[in-house]
């Protein structure tokens, strides 16, 4: 393992390199901490984190997953937030409504995660908790009876999967036996039968191909009367269209012209668009496309 690569406990400083079989582990923070040193440090039930300071419980310990802290800090308010802001699709009359509510969600997220506005975005979490109350625990009542009917279908799907795992291993054994069976019989024929040797062959032969024309029509029946654990309604895919644009004088300029004439150095936009994906690129383009797309008044 490259020793620049390594990561390392911020309790007693030991990396990965080091020892290899060290078990890391993070809390609300996103801070690592090995398994030792929480031992030693959370002698209590809660204790301070001893990179940033933040009260930490024992108990909300969790594996740890990415190398970069930040990672494991949105996790861990993400998934606690979510548990809050629990609202479904079904919930909003709009689709542009629940937009807005996803939104407000990262917003929230972000906040929370980068330090900005944490008395007054934790002030408005709780507000909002206390304010529909009923709500999100309908809400979390819905999701716990999809989970499990979820989980059952999953442990139905196995269940048939390991019966017919043992049906594929007894029809392999009783083929096994059958073609011995079948081969010892040949050679009792071809030894005792006054037949010719042709004759035997070839009823040997057609007996053999008729009993696998049986088999494959049994087994074809069978994955005919398998059910499957999906939807009935099949939708066609929506088949994406290309607009080709005739604006009525010279062609704009395509992202990759763009780029290379390095218009994007012009465009700046915030940390918090960039994170969500939006990029230089897709702010110059559409601003380009307006600008072409006045040719047409």
């Amino acid at each position: 393992m490259d020793d620049t690569r390594a990561i390392y406990c911020l309790g007693c400083k030991t990396s990965s390199y080091q020892n290899p079989k060290l078990k890391f582990l993070v809390n609300a923070c996103g801070h690592r901490l090995c398994d030792g040193c929480i031992k030693a440090m959370f002698v209590r039930p809660s204790a301070p984190c001893p990179q940033c300071g933040t009260i930490l419980k024992r108990s909300e310990f969790r594996d740890h997953l990415f190398d970069d802290a930040h990672v494991e800090k949105e996790i861990d308010i993400r998934k606690k937030i979510l548990k809050v802001y629990n609202k479904q699709e079904d919930d909003f009359k709009l689709t542009s409504d629940y937009d807005d509510y996803l939104e407000a969600i990262e917003s929230i997220i972000y906040n929370l995660t980068n330090g900005i506005n944490v008395d007054e975005t934790k002030a408005k979490v709780e507000k909002y908790k206390k304010d529909n109350q009923a709500l999100i625990a309908r809400n979390r009542s819905r999701l716990n009876l999809e989970q499990e009917r979820i989980t059952t279908m999953v442990k139905t799907e196995l269940d048939e999967i390991e019966k017919k795992k043992e049906k594929l291993l007894l029809e392999e054994k009783e083929e096994l036996r059958k073609r011995r069976s079948d081969k010892e019989a040949l050679l009792n024929d071809l030894t005792y039968a006054d037949a010719p040797v042709d004759t035997v062959l070839a009823n040997y032969k057609k007996t053999h191909t008729e009993q696998m024309n049986k088999k494959n029509l049994l087994n074809k029946n069978m994955d005919e009367k398998v059910v499957f654990f999906t939807t009935d309604n099949k939708e066609e895919g929506y088949t994406y269209i290309p607009f080709n644009e005739d604006n009525l004088g010279p062609k704009a300029p395509s992202p990759a012209e763009l780029l290379k004439e390095k218009y994007v150095r012009n465009v700046h936009i915030s940390e918090e668009l960039k994170g969500g994906g939006f990029t230089t690129l897709i702010v110059c383009n559409r601003a380009i496309q307006e600008a072409f797309s006045c040719l047409l008044d």
